[in-house]
């Protein structure tokens, strides 16, 4: 069942990854991340080991919400590196962000949790969708 489930995963998010790709406005790096500026922020560039301070919604490609900073109005905190690190996809595309930018980014399963999947809510292979808002750099 759980092979099945990863499967129709990675089915779903490889269609999905192929079709966004196309869209206007997006942009593919050489990891496989995609993202939309949506907005262009004014400030510095977060590097690799800054921890910064975000407010994101996290969706499906469906487009089902599964977390989101705005639900308890608090932003999010989160290192770039390190044992609690964002994920990869998160991290990669939080450098590309000056400071101030609002980015929907599309972050392929080996970018995001893989195949072990993060909690019951993230399956295993899952493509996942997030809106970021970087708020500051940490310092």
């Amino acid at each position: 069942i759980i092979t099945a489930f990863s499967e129709k995963n990675r089915a779903e998010g490889e269609a999905f990854l192929a079709a966004n790709a196309k869209a206007d406005g997006v942009h593919v790096t050489k990891t496989g991340l995609q993202y939309n500026v949506l907005r262009t922020g004014t400030g510095p560039l977060p590097k690799s080991n800054d921890t910064v301070r975000v407010h994101y919604r996290g969706m499906f490609v469906d487009g089902t919400e599964f977390e989101s900073s705005y639900q308890n109005g608090q932003a999010a905190q989160f290192a770039l590196s390190g044992p609690d690190a964002v994920i990869d996809g998160c991290a990669e595309a939080l450098q590309l962000m000056p400071t101030g930018s609002l980015y929907r980014i599309v972050v392929p399963p080996h970018l995001g949790y893989g195949e072990r999947g993060a909690t019951r809510t993230i399956g295993p292979n899952t493509t996942l969708i997030y809106v970021i808002d970087l708020l500051e750099i940490v310092r």
